[in-house]
């Protein structure tokens, strides 16, 4: 149901005042519930079609929050690169780097599902830790939210970097579902890309992306789009530079003192 203008202030106000009432001195949303839910409103739309997965709402939402006292907390941004290419000289040189070091790099194992579910929980947790608004998750309410999502993936596009047979990073790439016009291209989303925050694995990141690259290129992928990133978040740090920007979402919050 679209909410309505005049409708907004005083339900944003009823939110505020039960907050204040259990001694909360900031009010941030959208969040349900956390951040492993649905948050942010795109508060720019741009030219390209919504992706599979991307948070959509009606256009007039970010300014109910605007006009009902709340201001922009935290700004997210999704990147196209619409020529899905890959360096392989800079590929070969992270494989050499990180395979002297007895770090391999593998697919998901869709058949041990529950167990790559619970090393993906593992890294996750331990990546995420001093994210932006980051609230704790138990494994199986990560398997929860992951596992209707396996039937929809390529395995061989989800990528395990172990050390020992110890999981440190990962990279999960989603087909966009959405983009089925000859137009559009064939399309990958980069959906989450973390490693443990330990200096060794410095660089993990851009060998997990490249990889995966590569592996979509050869699967027939064209587009790649990388989203929902942080405005600080350091994955902003790893897209090429023929990357544009697509979206814009912002979260938003207001003081209850």
């Amino acid at each position: 149901e679209v909410i309505a203008a005049q409708e907004a202030k005083p339900l944003l106000q009823m939110a505020c005042d039960q907050l204040r009432a259990h001694g909360c001195q900031i009010a941030i949303g959208p969040l349900s519930g956390s951040t492993w839910h649905r948050y942010r409103l795109v508060t720019s739309l741009g030219r390209q079609l919504p992706f599979f997965m991307e948070p959509t709402n009606p256009a007039h939402y970010p300014t109910l929050f605007l006009e009902n006292g709340f201001g922009v907390l935290a700004n997210y941004y999704s990147t196209l690169c619409d020529r899905l290419e890959v360096d392989g000289q800079e590929l070969e040189r992270y494989r050499q780097r990180f395979n002297a070091s007895g770090l391999q790099v593998r697919a998901l194992n869709v058949h041990d599902i529950d167990n790559e579910l619970e090393r993906l929980h593992a890294v996750s947790t331990a990546s995420f830790a001093c994210n932006f608004l980051y609230q704790n998750i138990s494994v199986e309410e990560f398997k929860a939210l992951y596992k209707p999502l396996i039937p929809l993936l390529d395995p061989s596009l989800v990528l395990l970097a172990e050390v020992e047979s110890q999981p440190v990073g990962f990279v999960l790439l989603v087909p966009d579902l959405l983009a089925q016009s000859a137009e559009q291209g064939k399309t990958i989303i980069v959906k989450t890309l973390a490693r443990l925050p330990v200096k060794r694995l410095a660089g993990l990141g851009s060998l997990l992306l490249l990889e995966s690259m590569a592996r979509a290129k050869d699967c027939g992928y064209q587009r790649s789009i990388h989203a929902l990133m942080h405005e600080q978040n350091s994955s902003m740090n790893v897209c090429s530079t023929n990357h544009q920007l697509i979206r814009k979402y912002s979260l938003f919050s207001r003081s209850l003192l």
